[in-house]
């Protein structure tokens, strides 16, 4: 169970693993303003209270500051790792980059290149990114021609005119990619 503070005192936290959704966005947020306001009652005890009292054993105002400024630091270092540590972030960053590897992978294993100008549609078998525009960008990026038009299945809305002239449908996983149209010349 996770406390978290609230009026003054500490109480269990909405934030559970059952909870989905705008549910848990919401009390993260709570979370979140409940742990930035702890913060800047810190502050605020570091920045006036403290180099009153320690004018009385006669410590430089600077030195104050500083003190005061590593302590606000360090506290938002902190709140920062474990926020990080407890929705495993870094892990996450490190899995995206690797699937990103994967996809790459995928569309250079289909040696194509197509001609400036073709048009493109990306079928989806499976997504592993949770932006689901990621697979768009890195077609864009592998084949570094600006003049081709590519396009998402379910993120564009085509017409049946437009699905007609569409020179390469590919159909694309994390680890697999396959030409499922294409003009006669790139055929296999």
């Amino acid at each position: 169970m996770r406390l978290q503070f609230r009026d003054d005192c500490m109480v269990p936290s909405p934030t559970s693993d059952h909870m989905e959704g705008a549910e848990t966005r919401e009390a993260y947020r709570r979370t979140m303003f409940d742990a930035i306001c702890v913060i800047a009652l810190i502050a605020y005890f570091l920045h006036f209270a403290l180099p009153k009292s320690l004018m009385l054993i006669k410590v430089p105002p600077l030195i104050c500051r500083v003190v005061a400024m590593l302590i606000v630091a360090f506290s938002l270092a902190l709140l920062t790792q474990w926020e990080n540590q407890r929705f495993g972030r870094v892990r996450a960053f490190l899995n995206s980059g690797q699937k990103t590897s994967h996809v790459i992978q995928a569309f250079r294993s289909l040696n194509l290149h197509p001609a400036p100008g073709s048009t493109i549609l990306l079928l989806l078998k499976e997504n592993p990114f949770q932006n689901k525009w990621n697979p768009f960008f890195i077609a864009s990026l592998v084949w570094n021609d600006h003049s081709l038009l590519i396009w998402l299945e379910d993120k564009n809305q085509l017409t049946p005119q437009r699905l007609a002239n569409i020179n390469y449908v590919i159909s694309l996983s994390e680890f697999q990619a396959d030409i499922v149209r294409a003009p006669e010349s790139h055929r296999r």
